[in-house]
């Protein structure tokens, strides 16, 4: 019998080792900490997410870690302090770098398809008028002739922050493919505040205003009435919209 007592308390000792190997496995979590941070009151926060979660600010530091600006970090973490669910925040320690990459972290992608169309309004202009000014307006107008729009986020979203940078890509079948930058601010108007979407498209800034409700399609309208208005004095309005449906 007391041979046996050896590896029944081996096998005990492996067994317990096991789960307590498992118990600090279950502990470890994988976090992904954005390229750059988030400034809130005046402060520098980390903007992580956890296990590819949603983006959040992270108002405590990770212990042990050290953060590189243009960064974008994927760590092995132990949370400290369980976040309550009130909160969002966490307290972590790093137990393994898994990797640093140099690049802009996306913190959001939309992708829409795009029905391109003109506006033309003015007094006793003739149909022919209207046709020829709508024309043009597609003609030039910079996103006419694409059917898809797609913005990557490039800046995180902070309540009461305006403005948002973006990389946007236009694409079409008949049309090569253009890609930018861009960003979006607001602008008062009528005790209202208007969204402004600036593109860089081909070297040029191009602004479009925010234009929809919860209940409609959402347009970017781009104001060129001043383009035609010394050809047509009696034009009183010239627009070209994008009309931007959510792609699945």
């Amino acid at each position: 019998m007391k041979t046996l007592k050896l590896p029944i308390l081996t096998l005990l000792i492996g067994v317990i080792s096991l789960m307590s190997c498992n118990k600090n496995d279950d502990l470890q979590d994988e976090l992904t900490v954005a390229s750059k941070q988030a400034i809130v009151e005046g402060k520098s926060s980390l903007i992580v997410r956890l296990n590819n979660k949603d983006w959040t600010i992270l108002n405590d530091d990770i212990a042990g870690f050290h953060y590189e600006d243009g960064y974008e970090y994927l760590l092995r973490v132990r949370v400290l302090t369980p976040p309550l669910q009130s909160s969002k925040t966490a307290s972590y320690e790093l137990i393994k770098q898994i990797s640093k990459e140099k690049k802009t972290t996306i913190f959001q992608s939309n992708s829409f398809s795009i029905i391109n169309n003109a506006n033309v309004e003015g007094k006793d202009l003739t149909p022919d008028e209207i046709t020829t000014i709508k024309d043009k307006i597609m003609q030039y107008s910079p996103f006419a002739g694409y059917t898809s729009l797609t913005f990557d986020f490039t800046d995180f979203t902070i309540p009461g922050n305006g403005n948002r940078n973006f990389i946007y890509k236009a694409q079409s079948i008949t049309h090569p493919e253009k890609t930018g930058n861009g960003n979006i601010t607001f602008k008062e108007r009528d005790e209202a505040l208007i969204q402004i979407f600036t593109f860089d498209f081909d070297g040029k800034s191009v602004s479009y205003e925010y234009a929809g409700s919860p209940t409609s399609m959402p347009y970017l309208i781009l104001d060129l009435t001043s383009q035609y208005k010394s050809d047509y004095p009696n034009l009183e309005v010239a627009q070209s919209g994008i009309g931007m449906k959510t792609m699945l």
